[in-house]
């Protein structure tokens, strides 16, 4: 069975991200992985870094796991712009530099074990697991307010 990974992003006034995936296969959650940064970011790149840096995480992850991934796996995400980059179907003019280390990784995996993009709606009501990558993303921006707001007492 081929495994999924549902990856999200999230940033805060273009200076807080947080990026994460989910790893599903056998309708299970496998693993899960969140980072969250704190750092100024040009306005162009806020949401569209984080959601890259989520498939950046998780194709570092599967690069580093290659032997669970034998039957290939999907990635799901929730911003068409990135979904389309990595499927090389739109100009990523803008953010080229951000996508180079991407394109490399894509093309790496892809000699060992077939990898495939597919955009999903974001934000739906039932849960699945994009909600579960959504929402782990926005709890590493929560965890970065917090500690913020302790740093100014």
């Amino acid at each position: 069975m081929q495994a999924k990974i549902y990856v999200d992003g999230s940033c805060f006034k273009n200076y807080s991200l947080s990026s994460s995936f989910v790893v599903v296969s056998k309708k299970k959650i496998q693993y899960m992985h969140i980072c969250s940064t704190q750092q100024k970011l040009q306005q162009h790149y806020s949401s569209i870094f984080s959601e890259a840096y989520a498939i950046l995480l998780a194709l570092n992850y599967i690069i580093n796991n290659i032997s669970h991934f034998k039957n290939g796996v999907t990635i799901y995400g929730d911003c068409m712009y990135i979904i389309e980059a990595c499927n090389k179907t739109n100009n990523v003019y803008k953010h080229k530099a951000t996508f180079f280390h991407i394109y490399n990784l894509i093309d790496d995996i892809r000699k060992h074990i077939s990898l495939f993009f597919v955009h999903i709606k974001a934000h739906q009501k039932e849960k699945n697991y994009n909600t579960v990558a959504d929402n782990l993303a926005k709890f590493g921006l929560d965890v970065i307010r917090q500690q913020e707001y302790k740093s100014r007492r």
